[in-house]
Formats: structure tokens, sequence, C-alpha cells
């Protein structure tokens, strides 16, 4: 009577000793034993472009919101009629609500996309599950270092698979980030302590200086994250090493 075939190996790290990918002997896993490694997909050009329209409009809402408080008073006060610059901070306001939501969606999906690169490449490397790669940037406290545990673990496994030993790390942007973070929440303080209105002000130009110099690192992180990843996709990287 003929036995039945044995169930396949369960997908995981290799064997101590056994080639890795790109060392001679490595041995390709078998189709049905891979997972997907995917490239990012044209997600890094739209984090840029969306990063930049929320530092412009974060500006904006800086520069246009004292000129409406000023023709506001002027117009209570009977100097002069309200004039089209009335209601212009609202809508600056409205419009960054849906740049804001979609810097966070996109992102979203390409730091999830990438960590799930980088469990293929590095399957005990990731201290945090995929839906933090959703979540962390968004629930309080958590957001204050969850990401950046993601970004450096896929950091971490994608450099020296790819061969790009350059330091990926995050600590400039994620230290600018927090930095900007929490000058808006000393600008909210600020604001419901009765503070005067150039102190207010004042957070919220800094907070802008800090969003606009952390687009650089931040830019810099994902494009190398990114194109590490592209490459290693085109090389046919789809499974563990």
């Amino acid at each position: 009577m003929p036995t039945a075939p044995a169930a396949p190996p369960q997908w995981g790290p290799p064997n101590a000793g056994q080639p890795q990918w790109g060392q001679p002997g490595y041995v390709r896993t078998p189709d049905w034993q891979r997972a997907a490694f995917r490239p990012s997909g044209g997600l890094a050009p739209a984090i840029y472009v969306l990063s930049v329209l929320y530092t412009v409009f974060t500006w904006l809402s800086q520069i246009i919101e004292p000129t409406e408080q000023t023709s506001l008073s002027d117009a209570l006060e009977g100097n002069q009629p309200a004039d089209i610059s009335f209601g212009a901070a609202e809508v600056i306001g409205l419009l960054s609500l849906p740049v804001l939501f979609g810097v966070w969606i996109v992102t979203s999906i390409w730091l999830s996309r990438a960590r799930g690169n980088a469990v293929i490449l590095r399957p005990q490397g990731q201290r945090r599950s995929e839906g933090w790669a959703w979540f962390g940037w968004i629930l309080p406290v958590v957001y204050l270092w969850f990401p950046k545990q993601i970004l450096d673990d896929t950091a971490a496994a994608t450099g020296p698979a790819s061969g790009d030993h350059r330091p990926t790390g995050s600590n400039t942007y994620w230290t600018l980030w927090v930095m900007s973070i929490l000058i808006s929440a000393a600008g909210v303080v600020a604001a419901l302590t009765s503070a005067d209105e150039s102190v207010v002000r004042s957070f919220g130009y800094a907070q802008a200086i800090v969003l606009t110099i952390a687009l650089i690192p931040w830019i810099r992180l994902v494009r190398q994250i990114s194109a590490a990843q592209d490459r290693l996709a085109a090389d046919g990287v789809v499974g563990p090493e």
C-alpha cells in the first residue's frame, strides 16, 4: 500500500551553516515554499510629494492665520470691512486634512510592505507586528517609538542583504519628528493657558521649521530602503535566505 507523501516543511529561517542568498552553494527555495518579496511599487515618490505638501500646508497655516486674525479684529472694531483673506486659515486647514490622511495611508502601506520584505530577509529580526506599521503612527504614546523600531529593523535587514552597508538608521529623522510633536503639544498648552499670541505663534513657526529640516533625512531614509529592496526584488529574492 503506497504511503502518503510527506507534508512540505514549514517556511522559516534556514538551518545553521546553510549557504545564504548570494553565497556559493545557495539553493533557490522551491516556488511552493517561497514568500513574495515585493518592490516598493512607486510608493516612495508618493511619500516624498505628500510629505512636502504637508510641510507646505504647515507653513501656510502659520503665515495666513495671523493675517486672518488681524483682519477679523479690524472688522469687529469697525476699522475696515473683512477682506477676502477672512476664512483662508480654515480653507488651508480643510485642505491639509486629506494630505495628512494621504501621508499616513501611503507611508503605512510602504512601511508594511518594506517590513514584510524584511521578514523574508531576517525572519527573527522584527520587534513589532505588521499592524503597528499602520497604527504605530497614530496611537498615543506608542507613536513616539514604535514606527522607529519598525524602520530600524527593516533597514537592518535590508541593507546587508542588498550589499549596501551605509548606515540607514532613523535617529536623525526620528529626533526631529518627536521634536515637532512636542513643540506642537507645547503650542496647544500655551494657547489653552492664554499665553501671549506671539508666543503661541512662535511654537507654530518652530514646528514648521523642524518639519522642514526633517524632510531631508526622511526622504533619504525612504529612498535608501526602497532602492535596496527594489534591487533585491529585481534580483529575484523571493524567499528566505
